[in-house]
């Protein structure tokens, strides 16, 4: 009798489908069981691919970085000879396009997931990679608005940290707002505010 064949499966289309349940459910909501039933894995698969479900987090969140944060960030460097206004505008937008779209969980995987962070229900190691996920957005940004600060396209008299922990808390806000269904065009309305005071005078 022959062995029965390994079944295969597209990595990159299994780690979509783990991380939108993440991005939906949170890590605490989010059971391998759900996982293994619209995926069509068994847990054996899934442990051999991914192994527990922390590092299956870890890779979901890696996916969603990579697939809707690090695109975006571009939109804050490309084109450089554009101005701050139009460059952070056309980012925000695009987040809040992305936080809104009926296609895919409401609001923000890493805001929902960080609500969580801290809590009996998320192992330490997960909000460890929550922190850092944030620490290094935080640095980014600071990087980012010291070079435009230096270019003298952003005024000289703002406190680069305190604008990124601005920009921050607007994300987040937005993140949170969009979780409950808040429309695009409101969440613009507010980003166009962010923008507008951030490059005043400018």
């Amino acid at each position: 009798m022959k062995a029965g064949r390994k079944r295969s499966f597209d990595k990159d289309e299994v780690l979509d489908q783990a991380m939108r349940l993440f991005w939906k459910n949170g890590y605490s909501g989010t059971s391998l069981n759900d996982f293994t039933a619209i995926s069509g894995l068994n847990k054996p698969s899934l442990y051999a691919a991914f192994g527990n479900k922390e590092q299956l987090f870890k890779a979901s969140m890696e996916h969603y970085t990579q697939h809707y944060g690090e695109p975006l960030l571009k939109k804050l460097v490309e084109p450089e000879t554009a101005p701050l206004a139009q460059r952070l505008k056309a980012y925000m937008q695009g987040v809040a396009q992305v936080i809104t779209d009926p296609e895919l969980p409401k609001g923000c995987m890493l805001v929902n997931s960080g609500c969580e962070a801290g809590s009996e229900a998320v192992p330490d190691e997960i909000t460890k990679t929550l922190v850092d996920i944030k620490k290094n957005h935080s640095e980014f940004f600071i990087d980012f608005f010291n070079n435009e600060q230096a270019q003298g396209r952003l005024n000289k008299d703002l406190n680069v940290a305190q604008v990124t922990s601005y920009i921050t808390a607007v994300l987040y806000g937005i993140g949170v707002q969009a979780g409950d269904g808040a429309s695009l065009a409101s969440l613009n309305q507010t980003l166009d505010f962010t923008v507008n005071s951030i490059c005043a005078n400018k």
